[in-house]
């Protein structure tokens, strides 16, 4: 047997054990960084107080339509500013977490906050800059007054967020109550129906995330 036939099988030997060591099965271990903030879902700044319940999940598994249950990797509990960043190492699963609002809606945050999106989408074993973006409600206190006898005008005021309106007829004092979405400015017409025809007013409300605003209509 000549050395080089030797050498070929001892070095084929060592190959096929190695091979039958080493287990293909188990996942491999990655780390994942994870940073970034919860922010409003407007241009304003988020100026809810806290706390907002935090979670990082991993992708839905096959089964999640039909029982499968979604794997938890990571709970946290944010205040103000709601900066976060995180280093998860675990093992390669699947390709994709998700960065998503936990538990029970805060207060003030519209229901579409703790969904699934595509920006909150984070790859697994790289560094992701996720910002979560959550709807914030507002509303307006709108108190109208007719200030001409004999009261019999009719005032229609479009909803912030429908094309419906409200009616309010032959009523010398009201207060009503809407909802709009977040921070900024809202523009609208309202109308005042009267015997001498119909009049059209500009209105402006500044609105303001989690608060109430106040603003008088004088017909």
């Amino acid at each position: 047997m000549t050395k080089k036939y030797l050498f070929q099988v001892l070095l084929s030997a060592l190959i096929f054990s190695s091979c039958l060591k080493m287990d293909w099965t188990v996942p491999v271990s990655r780390t994942t960084e994870i940073s970034g903030g919860v922010r409003s879902y407007y241009d304003a700044p988020l100026t809810y107080n806290g706390p907002i319940h935090l979670k990082i999940v991993d992708d839905l598994p096959m089964g999640g339509l039909i029982g499968g249950e979604q794997v938890v990797l990571l709970a946290d509990t944010l205040n103000p500013p709601f900066d976060f960043s995180y280093e998860l190492k675990t093992e390669d699963r699947n390709s994709h977490y998700y960065v998503i609002i936990d538990g029970d809606i805060p207060q003030h945050l519209a229901p579409e906050t703790n969904q699934y999106f595509e920006e909150t989408r984070c790859n697994v074993g790289e560094r992701n800059e996720v910002i979560v973006r959550v709807k914030t409600h507002s509303w307006v206190r709108i108190h109208a007054q007719n200030s001409q006898p004999p009261f019999n005008d009719t005032l229609r005021i479009p909803k912030l967020r429908s094309e419906q309106f409200f009616e309010i007829i032959a009523n010398p004092d009201t207060v009503l109550l809407d909802q709009g979405g977040g921070s900024g400015q809202v523009d609208f017409d309202y109308e005042v129906r009267s015997e001498t025809g119909v009049q059209i007013h500009a209105a402006t409300v500044h609105l303001v995330a989690h608060d109430t605003i106040d603003y008088t209509i004088i017909y």
